[in-house]
């Protein structure tokens, strides 16, 4: 970007315009080497021999001449080569031609980013300079420079960095090049494809420069690339709400803040899921309690204050899909903005609205706190991570002093609703096991603090007896399944695959130690009844199922090792059956293929839960 300043100041010499002057750019950003830069050089001066045609020949002729002309470097003078130079380009570019090396200019950009050691560069430049009377602009980002030359020598004085020594004898003239941030950004704007959002951000410039101010990264590449994914985002979904510009607002602001500082590298994007926990954190400081170690997060929050109550619009999860991949599913969009604030209307469940109690006016929040309890006393909520959410909400409120009932009241209480829940068979039926700190596209409140990880785990747990309850009817189905479609019997054992659109709310297994509850004989018998090709699917299924079992997080699936033991005895006698048969084959291959990994997997992962056990007795 600067560079381009710098090449439009030059070109204007009428002197060089006279003397047809030849400009050329080389980037130094990730070089190693000098022939990487004489290889843009060659490229731009010769661009028909640079082509592929010519590659061989010229890498060939610049190898032989690159040899002709060998400097010495010693900038500090202390009778030490500092490094040494092999060039002759010049007079290989110009292949014999009436150009003379004085006759170009080139501009070396990014010297902060190059690789190779800040002496050598600086002394290959000189060389062209002195020696060959090039004449050279170098573009950088001094204090970079000087970071990176200081931090090399273990010394925190940037007088005494290595760039600094050698600058005084290399360097002729510095010039600073001030940017004009606001020309420059109406500039990106109007790059910005769709029509409505051009029009919104340049009237929302000021808003843009403010939060960069607030960064306190003065990096035109973040502006940049920020309006890319921005309008990436929007047209992702949020241009289905383009008429509602104070939650565009909101959502661009949240988006610059948290864009910024995950490029800077001051947080990654998990980082926003502690976001949530702010408000505790200062509400316990104020009555000095004993709080936690500060997070990246919290110098964030303190830099854009407006981050604890904005970020929720879309949810953390989603900022984090976003940041990460630079994509969200529309549906989430309209998921999350339909949840917020600006779409809390009567339609609305009551506990989702108390959810952003923030946003409500005294009276509204009074009774939406009278009515969630209510449903909540009466066992109204009958979806399982609702009873979660609302847990979740109260804890929150109680930690604030917007609830009245204690935190252990609501603990013992939302077990006593789990219990409820359970005895009414609703656990039994819920199929997702692989809650973790959200549902519904909204981020459980108060699910960091220990009450909630309480109620949480015992929430899990009775999830997990439900689930067993009825396994030796379910494992009768799933057999049932294998049989008529083997890809489904796939989908519902392992995480390895994506489920169809219309099985996502049926109940998965991947988790579940349905397995010891087959007979090994009848799942071979099923395994033989399907056809060949369908044998190795199934086959492929059983070694995918325990890819994601770990120690000491997931040991969930051990109990299945006698079945799969037992299983593969059961093969290997069928496979000597049918020897001389594709069947045969396929058996064997999936008897020491398949199984025998996910025998091993298991074995290990019995072995160290045993021994864990012994430690701790």
């Amino acid at each position: 970007m600067v560079y381009q300043t710098v090449l439009q100041r030059f070109r204007r010499i009428k002197e060089w315009k006279r003397k047809k002057v030849r400009f050329v750019y080389v980037s130094l950003n990730g070089l190693t080497s000098f022939a990487e830069i004489e290889d843009q050089i060659f490229g731009q001066l010769h661009p028909f021999r640079a082509s592929k045609g010519f590659v061989l020949a010229s890498k060939l002729f610049k190898g032989i001449l690159r040899s002709s002309i060998r400097l010495d470097l010693d900038f500090d003078k202390d009778s030490s080569n500092d490094g040494s130079i092999n060039t002759a380009f010049l007079e290989a570019v110009s292949d014999g031609s009436s150009e003379k090396s004085s006759d170009y200019f080139i501009i070396f950009d990014d010297l902060e980013r190059c690789r190779i050691e800040i002496e050598a560069i600086l002394g290959y430049i000189n060389l062209l300079v002195e020696h060959q009377k090039v004449k050279s602009v170098l573009v950088a980002h001094e204090n970079e420079v000087d970071k990176i030359t200081v931090e090399s020598e273990n010394s925190n004085k940037i007088k005494d960095s290595k760039y600094r020594k050698i600058k005084e004898k290399v360097i002729g003239k510095s010039f600073q090049i001030s940017v004009n941030f606001e020309q420059v950004t109406d500039v990106f704007i109007n790059n910005v494809k769709d029509k409505f959002l051009r029009s919104y951000l340049a009237e929302r410039k000021n808003l843009i420069l403010d939060i960069l101010e607030i960064s306190g990264d003065k990096n035109l590449r973040f502006i940049q690339h920020s309006l890319w994914d921005f309008e990436r985002l929007f047209l992702q979904g949020l241009n289905y709400f383009s008429t509602k510009k104070e939650l565009l607002d909101d959502i661009l602001m949240t988006f610059l803040a948290l864009f910024f500082e995950v490029r800077s590298g001051r947080i990654i994007p998990e980082d926003i899921r502690d976001i949530e926990m702010f408000p505790f954190r200062l509400y316990q400081k104020s009555k000095n309690e004993k709080t936690a170690n500060s997070r990246p997060i919290d110098a964030c929050i303190d830099k854009y204050s407006f981050l604890r109550y904005k970020y929720s619009i879309l949810g953390a999860d989603n900022w984090i899909q976003f940041l990460q991949n630079g994509y969200l599913e529309e549906s989430k969009i309209f998921d999350a903005i339909e949840k917020s604030e600006y779409f809390a209307e009567e339609n609305t469940e009551e506990w989702i609205q108390l959810y952003h109690y923030r946003e409500i006016e005294d009276d509204r929040f009074t009774n939406l706190l009278s009515s969630v309890i209510r449903d909540w006393r009466s066992r109204t909520y009958e979806i399982p991570p609702k009873v979660i959410h609302v847990s979740g909400i109260f804890l929150r409120l109680s930690k604030l002093d917007l609830f009245q009932e204690s935190l252990d009241w609501i603990v013992a209480d939302s077990k006593n609703y789990i219990d409820y829940l359970d005895e009414q068979g609703i656990l039994k039926n819920y199929s997702d096991m692989n809650l973790s700190d959200n549902w519904d596209n909204l981020v459980f409140a108060a699910h960091e603090t220990p009450q909630f990880k309480e109620i949480f785990s015992y929430f899990k747990e009775k999830l997990s007896s439900a689930s067993k309850a009825n396994l030796s009817e379910e494992a009768l189905e799933l057999l049932g399944i294998l049989i008529e479609n083997p890809g489904k019997f796939w989908r519902k054992i392992s995480l390895g695959h994506m489920y169809d659109s219309s099985e996502i709310q049926e109940k998965q297994y991947h988790n579940i130690p349905i397995l010891a509850e087959v007979n090994p004989r009848n799942f071979v018998d099923a395994i033989l009844s399907v056809r060949n090709k369908d044998k190795l699917l199934v086959g492929y299924s059983i070694k995918d199922r325990y890819k994601f079992q770990s120690f000491p997080g997931n040991c969930d699936l051990i109990s299945e090792l006698d079945f799969l033991r037992e299983v593969k005895l059961i093969l290997t006698q069928e496979c000597e059956n049918r020897h001389d048969k594709p069947s045969g084959y396929n058996l064997n291959l999936i008897a020491k293929e398949y199984l025998e990994p996910a025998i091993n997997k298991l074995e290990e992962l019995s072995n160290l839960l045993k021994q864990s056990v012994d430690l701790t007795h």
